[in-house]
């Protein structure tokens, strides 16, 4: 709908000005832009490139401020459907999941992989390994770090084999494996 807007747009500012300002147009130029202009807006996209493209990526409206300031609510976000396939997610990417295999999404940072052991530290930190959480901040400005204001508590936790452990950029404001433990790596969405 956007595209077909512009499109609209650029004809009516076109048309705004008078003809003696205007150059000479080129007409086979003019028929070449008007059929660009109909196979980029108009054409419709065949069913099975449609099916092709949602394979390899999803797009997901972001219902919660658990990820803010990186991802904030209301925001919409396109994700690899297959990154993951060849490889598990490290420590420090962001990861859609579909928590319990219920459909409903949830962005959140991976802090921990399988042998890590996650930790309530002193004064509301969270450890990973023994070191303080480090949550990177977006537009590569200084790390988020040291103390978050009422974190839940959580008990030390050895993070199994074939789960992640996962926390929001937004520490105070998240639901995430601090209350319902690790996820497993069949969740992951992208």
């Amino acid at each position: 709908m956007l595209h077909l807007y512009a499109v609209v747009d650029a004809v009516y500012l076109a048309w705004k000005y008078n003809a003696a300002d205007r150059p000479p147009v080129n007409e086979k130029a003019a028929i070449a832009a008007a059929l660009v202009i109909f196979l980029l807006v108009g054409y419709p996209v065949p069913e099975y490139s449609k099916s092709r493209m949602l394979k390899f990526f999803r797009a997901y409206k972001i219902s919660s401020g658990s990820m803010c300031p990186t991802i904030c609510e209301g925001e919409r976000v396109v994700a690899g459907a297959e990154a993951y396939e060849l490889r598990h997610p490290d420590r420090g990417d962001l990861i859609v999941f579909d928590f319990d295999h219920s459909g409903t999404i949830f962005p959140k940072r991976v802090i921990g992989v399988a042998g890590d052991v996650v930790s309530p530290g002193p004064a509301n930190t969270i450890l990973v390994n023994g070191s303080p959480l480090k949550i990177p901040a977006p537009c590569a400005v200084q790390p988020i770090g040291g103390s978050f204001p009422d974190l839940p508590s959580f008990k030390p936790v050895t993070v199994p084999e074939g789960t992640l452990f996962v926390v929001g950029d937004n520490p105070g404001n998240s639901y995430d494996s601090r209350f319902f433990g690790p996820i497993p790596l069949d969740e992951v969405r992208g």
